[in-house]
């Protein structure tokens, strides 16, 4: 699958739903940071994803300038800025709505989200389901990363 076809059209999203960053609260449509893409690494129940295409697409996706990469959790964003922290990395972390705590995410699996941007609207177009907990890792040498020393 290329890139193109990644971006295919697909339902709107709430580009007002807001997450907590560093930054205090910022709107999905803040997210993109400029980009006309954004990849969201976050988890889903079980069950719940539908995969649109396939994680070997990930690298094309995750190599494009245009996509930004981002992490959202349920947990609240104080213990997400201590996790990002200790492992040492650059990648954007936010809180999802509704904060939770990290004993909410026990049934849940991890996927990544992808969006693009139509003008003002904010267009979700598909769940990937992550082959496992070695995603992240892989995803930062991918994008080469900065990891703090």
């Amino acid at each position: 699958m290329t890139l193109s076809e990644l971006v295919r059209p697909g339902h709107l999203a709430d580009a007002g739903t807001t997450f907590t960053g560093r930054e205090g609260p910022v709107p999905l449509w803040r997210l993109f940071a400029g980009r006309r893409r954004l990849a969201v690494h976050h988890t889903v129940p079980e069950g719940v994803a539908t995969p649109g295409a396939s994680a070997d697409d990930l690298p094309a996706v995750l190599r494009d300038p245009e996509t930004r990469l981002v992490l959202v959790f349920r947990a609240p964003f104080e213990m997400l800025e201590q996790y990002r922290r200790h492992l040492g990395h650059d990648l954007p972390c936010y809180s999802a709505p509704g904060g939770g705590s990290a004993d909410d995410a026990w049934d849940q699996v991890p996927v990544l989200s992808l969006f693009h941007r139509d003008g003002a609207d904010v267009v979700h177009t598909t769940t990937i389901p992550l082959p496992g907990p070695g995603f992240l890792a892989d995803a930062l040498d991918v994008l080469g990363a900065h990891r703090a020393g």
